[in-house]
């Protein structure tokens, strides 16, 4: 069984928690928060057998296997760094860190430590993305040339969601999701990337962006993030011969696929309870055959979408 120690109370805690308990090989033995009152009540709350008011005594938990890291983005680099030194394999929400100097320097961190290290993305171990990948493959679509993402949360939901410096903006906080899952179903890394945002004029992130990827001369994707105004978060497909559609894909559970000429629309779902269980079953048999990195959420994948979000990043000067 996989002991998991939890550093952060974040509101996305409850759902890895869930996906833990739901793997069938792990289990959440200790939490952990900035001040002990938080980390008792998440505690209670959760069933959580231990917690502690400081991230040092989760490091030292010697009952403790991996670090889930959920805090905020700024904070990531410092949270790996002291886990792996402290001798965990770690779980990092995305984006892993903000610069690919630090991602490449912290997996060979973890390499020189015998240790694993993964960038935690769900949408690429759902059932519905992994249809889609092979959708494509198949040309059941026939040829995909163009896919066009939305995606709009409020943006004040935590204090620090527009904060750029502290990892947010709307940009940093969202973009990764469509990078990487491009990236995943299309097999190969994104060659071509630009964007444009609107900057938050009181905390400096940006508050709208829109990007634009090329996959080499296969395909071309658009994706417009917003935490200013409501978007219809939807993922359009569109091949050749017909398109898929569905809603909110980083956590999508079901789809249509729409054909062009008298094929019927076809309407594919796989319930699920909880959208984090299929990655961590996946961390969990790579942590058990002592693997150093996913073969799926990749260290290349997590060290190029940095690259890609630190280039656009740079290129914005107002």
């Amino acid at each position: 069984m996989i002991k998991y120690g939890i550093l952060s109370t974040a509101s996305i805690v409850p759902r890895f928690v869930k996906g833990v308990r739901e793997s069938g090989n792990g289990e959440v033995t200790a939490i952990a928060s900035r001040g002990e009152a938080k980390a008792k009540q998440k505690a209670e709350e959760l069933n959580i057998e231990k917690y502690y008011g400081s991230y040092e005594e989760l490091y030292e938990d010697k009952d403790v296997d991996v670090i889930y890291i959920a805090t905020i983005n700024f904070l990531h680099y410092q949270n790996i760094k002291d886990a792996l030194n402290a001798g965990k394999h770690v779980v990092c929400e995305k984006p892993m860190v903000l610069k690919k100097e630090e991602a490449i320097e912290l997996f060979g961190l973890a390499k020189e430590k015998g240790l694993f290290l993964v960038e935690a993305q769900k949408e690429i171990f759902l059932p519905i993305t992994n249809m889609v990948k092979d959708i494509i493959k198949n040309k059941e679509i026939g040829d995909v040339g163009l896919l066009d993402f939305s995606t709009s949360f409020p943006g004040d939901y935590n204090a620090w969601t527009l904060d750029l410096s502290k990892g947010g903006g709307v940009f940093f906080t969202n973009a990764v999701y469509c990078i990487e899952y491009l990236e995943y179903i299309f097999g190969k890394p994104i060659s071509l990337y630009s964007g444009m945002r609107l900057k938050s004029k009181e905390f400096g992130g940006d508050k709208e962006c829109i990007l634009n990827f090329k996959i080499d001369n296969e395909a071309l994707a658009t994706s417009k993030i917003s935490g200013y105004v409501k978007l219809l978060n939807k993922l359009f497909i569109y091949g050749s011969e017909g398109y898929i559609e569905m809603d909110n894909f980083y956590r999508a559970d079901k789809m249509t696929i729409h054909y062009y000429d008298d094929r019927v629309v076809k309407e594919v779902s796989y319930p699920m309870s909880c959208e984090m269980t299929f990655e961590v079953k996946h961390f969990n048999e790579c942590i058990e055959k002592g693997m150093p990195e996913s073969d799926i959420m990749t260290k290349d994948m997590t060290i190029h979408s940095v690259e890609i979000l630190e280039e656009i990043q740079n290129s914005w000067k107002c």
